[in-house]
C-alpha cells in the first residue's frame, strides 16, 4: 500500500480526534455553570438563640433604711427600667434599674445614694455615693417570688422576700459612707429593709420564654418562688371551679 493513501486516511482519524476533543470541550463548557449551580450548599452557620429581654415595665419599691445603723435616711426611690433574661422556662438574670436617690445623714453631714441597679443574675448592687460609683452592696438573688392576679397583664418579680434578705453594705461602700458621714457603717450591715418589685408584661413573647400558653398564664393566679437557671414548674392544674391555678 503506497504512503499516499496512508497520509490522507491519518489526517482523517486526526481530525476526528480533534473534533471530538472540542465537542467535549464545548459540553464541559456548558455544564460548568450547571455543576456550579447544583454544588450541594454550603452548610448554614448555626444561629444562637440568646435568652430574651423582657422589659420591666413598672414596680415597687417599699425600701427603707434600717435604723439599726444609727443614722437617718429618706428612700425616693421607684422602678424606673430594666430587663429581665428569660428562655427556656427559666429566668436567668437580668437588671433593675431605680430612679431617684437615698439621703442618708448624720447629725450635719450627708451622703446621696444615686443610680441603683441591681443585677439579679449575682445580686450585686451597684450605686452612686455622693457622685462616686460603687457596688453599695448585695441581695440574694438566688431565688425570686413571681406573681400575679387572674386576669392580669402584668407578671411580678419580687427581689428581696423575706427579713433576711436585705441588702448587705459592701467593704467599698461602708468605707465610703463612714468617711461622707462622719461614722462608723459596718460592713455586712443591712442598709435596707423591705423589697423592690418588678413588672414584667404578661405577653406572648413572656409565654413564649416560659413554655406556657400566653391565655393560660394570663387566666392563671401566680404565686410561686423560684430559683434562677432552674425551669419553672408551673405545676398547672384545673381547679374545682374550672379556673387555672399556679401552684
Amino acid at each position: 500500500m503506497s504512503s499516499q493513501l496512508i497520509r490522507p486516511a491519518a489526517r482523517l482519524r486526526r481530525a476526528a480526534v480533534l473534533a471530538c476533543a472540542a465537542v467535549v470541550a464545548s459540553a464541559a463548557a456548558v455544564a460548568g455553570p450547571a455543576a456550579a449551580a447544583y454544588a450541594a450548599p454550603a452548610p448554614a452557620a448555626a444561629v444562637a438563640v440568646a435568652p430574651a429581654d423582657t422589659p420591666v415595665v413598672n414596680g415597687d419599691v417599699t425600701l427603707a433604711v434600717n435604723g439599726d445603723l444609727g443614722i437617718t435616711g429618706q428612700v425616693s426611690l421607684q422602678v424606673g427600667g430594666g430587663t429581665l433574661d428569660v428562655s427556656d422556662g427559666q429566668i436567668h438574670g437580668g437588671t433593675i434599674d431605680l430612679t431617684g436617690q437615698v439621703v442618708l445623714g448624720a447629725g450635719a453631714k450627708q451622703a446621696v445614694l444615686t443610680g441603683v441597679k441591681i443585677d439579679v443574675a449575682t445580686g450585686d448592687v451597684n450605686a452612686q455615693i455622693n457622685g462616686k460609683a460603687v457596688v453599695l452592696g448585695h441581695v440574694d438573688t438566688s431565688s425570686v417570688h413571681l406573681s400575679s392576679k387572674a386576669g392580669d397583664r402584668t407578671l411580678t418579680v419580687d427581689i428581696g422576700v423575706s427579713d433576711s434578705n436585705n441588702i448587705q453594705l459592701s467593704a467599698e461602700a461602708a468605707a465610703e459612707l463612714s468617711a461622707d458621714l462622719g461614722v462608723v457603717v459596718d460592713a455586712g450591715a443591712d442598709l435596707f429593709t423591705g423589697e423592690v418589685d418588678a413588672g414584667v408584661l404578661l405577653d406572648a413573647d413572656l409565654a413564649a420564654a416560659l413554655d406556657v400558653d400566653v391565655d393560660v398564664l394570663v387566666d392563671a393566679d401566680i404565686d410561686v418562688d423560684v430559683a434562677l437557671d432552674a425551669v419553672i414548674d408551673l405545676g398547672l392544674d384545673l381547679d374545682l371551679g374550672l379556673g387555672i391555678s399556679l401552684l
